[in-house]
């Protein structure tokens, strides 16, 4: 590449096709993706973005420091709540100082983006610190970053309905949206009469999602007594204890109209932030990443939405503890859940945080304001900075040895999805991809693809790109789809599960399913898992399909040593001793071993 190029940033082979010199890629993919194969002179990701590993701990060294000192408001650092969040976004900013530092090196002065893209909310920074161009494509590229057009929310609404085939619960949901954004305070709450169905003392669990109340459920017969189950929405959260017949309580149950924030004090407490935020003193590359954050699409959002919901849960939760008066709060998120952490730790209320999987972006680098953070595994302590492996305990639930059949009738792919959307530097046509692979597989070997949905993805569109793809192909193997509940009978049948490190590898181990991983993809505790073999990883999408159908030829070796360092077996006698022990607040959280209670 020579000085004065002009290089086009793209993150999919349409907006390559018109690319008339050097390319570089925006997104993680295989060295045979289309993309690649015909620009064989791109640009890799992290060529331009430089390495993830050190972007992210760079990321947190910063974050580290602005949340420290940040005041607080209704009693809470607001902005804090959202450490992980944060931390992503400013690993990204780092990311984007790389890039203006490679162009600079390299004479660039001009860049095409031809797409939508992630890097588009960024083209002023690129501006002001590189002197860089940008050139945005017809078609409203430039507004990428901003959020989504009212045009293309009412699509997306569209799409979400027919893809639920208009049934009640995806009509409720659709309306549930609609009710939040005109009556974000749930001041409606006050229109109905609820009965106090709970007593002083009694231990509550909290939770935002289908796999937090999961968790909970899974953990509630080694506590001391039954939870109280509290849910922030009955269609997510409240999911499973409808499959089980349990009751729940709302939180916003305990909502009053005088809990909402005024709309002075919400601007006084947007102003606060961001003049600590403007303020701190920071130098170099780190007041550049500052300000890239600020100037961002999350910081935007912050102050619109989460921090008037965040002042308003702030009191919500208050209000919770006072008249409910727990005997200990239990959850299984550490995000929105911290409103709820730190009302009970004001009162002196023991908090329990309960590991629900595989630890997602930045996980690894938060402090949960709990006071035990109970780990599946001595791995996960070791993905833990000091402070949060000081009150780690490893505490996993009892499961009994799963009957195995043999191997030979073990036919099935096993496609365990990742919500590919909110990952911005993951190819958009990344899934489609994966699962051309994958039925490629299956009908190689006449084998049955059982696509796994995640709980934040709709099944619908998985649905709607297996048809696209195979419209134009002979019928061939069979397509199954599975979202929530048990996962015991599709992992019955899987010879191989194909996976971004998704929670259920955990079970995987259990049953003996070998895992195939995408070895193009970054995640933060990838070099950790992998010098424990757990994973194959495939490097490529040649070897990712070679991988699979080694598996479904009973050659591809599974999981040789112990689960135990990622999901211990513990007698249930120990389990109850120590959750007694905590929700009495009898143990001081360094009072005895964290991996082995006596």
């Amino acid at each position: 590449m020579t000085a004065g190029s002009v290089l086009t940033l793209v993150d999919d082979d349409a907006s390559a096709a018109a690319a008339t010199g050097p390319v570089g890629l925006l997104c993680e993919m295989p060295p045979d993706a289309d993309l690649p194969a015909k620009h064989t002179g791109a640009l890799g990701i992290y060529a331009l973005l430089g390495d993830p590993d050190q972007a992210r701990e760079r990321a947190s060294q910063l974050v580290e420091k602005l949340v420290a000192g940040e005041p607080c408001l209704r009693g809470i650092q607001q902005l804090r709540v959202f450490e992980e969040v944060l931390k992503n976004r400013c690993k990204i900013a780092f990311h984007v100082l790389h890039l203006v530092d490679w162009l600079k090196a390299n004479g660039i002065k001009t860049c095409v983006l031809p797409q939508r893209s992630w890097l588009a909310s960024h083209a002023q920074a690129l501006s002001s610190y590189g002197g860089v161009d940008i050139r945005f494509a017809a078609g409203g590229a430039g507004k990428a970053g901003s959020g989504f057009s009212q045009r293309e929310r009412i699509v997306r609404i569209a799409g979400r309905l027919r893809d639920g085939k208009f049934s009640g619960q995806t009509l409720r949901e659709e309306w549930r949206q609609v009710l939040d954004r005109i009556d974000p305070f749930h001041r409606r709450q006050a229109l109905r009469k609820q009965s106090e169905n709970w007593r002083p003392g009694e231990i509550w669990f909290y939770s935002t999602a289908y796999t937090f109340t999961r968790v909970g459920l899974a953990y509630e017969p080694y506590f001391p007594a039954p939870f109280r189950f509290m849910v922030e929405n009955a269609a997510t959260g409240g999911a499973p204890l409808d499959h089980a017949a349990r009751p729940f309580v709302s939180i916003y149950q305990f909502s009053a109209r005088h809990l909402a924030p005024a709309r002075d004090e919400v601007a006084s407490a947007a102003e606060t932030i961001e003049t600590h935020l403007t303020q701190f003193p920071l130098t170099g590359a780190e007041a550049q990443a500052r300000d890239i954050l600020v100037a961002g699409a999350f910081f935007a959002e912050f102050k619109a939405r989460l921090l008037p919901a965040g002042l308003y849960q702030t009191a919500l939760f208050e209000a919770w503890a006072e008249r409910t008066r727990p005997r200990a709060l239990v959850v299984g998120n550490p995000v929105f859940e911290a409103y709820a952490l730190w009302a009970a730790r004001k009162r002196g209320i023991p908090t329990i945080f309960l590991q629900h999987g595989a630890f997602g972006p930045h996980a690894t680098g938060s402090d949960p304001p709990a006071d035990h953070f109970v780990l599946q595994g001595r791995f996960w302590k070791t993905c833990l900075p000091d402070a949060p492996r000081a009150r780690a305990i490893v505490l996993n639930t009892p499961q009994c040895a799963p009957s195995l059949p043999p191997r030979g009738e073990r036919r099935a792919i096993l496609f365990l999805t990742a919500p590919y959307s909110v990952q911005p530097l993951w190819a958009a046509s990344g899934v489609n991809d994966i699962l051309s692979d994958l039925l490629q597989c299956a009908d190689e070997r006449e084998r049955e693809l059982i696509v796994r949905v995640h709980p934040m993805e709709k099944m619908g569109d998985y649905r709607r790109r297996v048809g696209l793809l195979t419209s134009d192909r002979a019928p061939g193997a069979a397509v199954s789809f599975s979202q929530g509940g048990r996962m015991e009978d599709v992992l019955a049948r899987s010879a191989v599960a194909v996976t971004f490190s998704s929670s259920a590898f955990l079970d995987c181990l259990r049953w003996q399913v070998p895992v195939v991983t995408f070895g193009w993809h970054d995640f933060e505790y990838r070099k950790a898992i992998a010098a424990q073999d757990v994973f194959h990883f495939a490097r490529s999408r040649a070897e990712l399909k070679r991988l699979v159908l080694s598996a479904l030829d009973g050659k591809l070796p599974v999981f040789a040593n112990s689960a135990e360092p990622f999901a211990a077996q513990m007698p249930a006698d120990t389990l109850r001793r120590a959750f007694t022990a905590m929700v009495d607040g009898a143990v001081a959280a360094d009072a005895f071993d964290k991996t082995k209670i006596a």
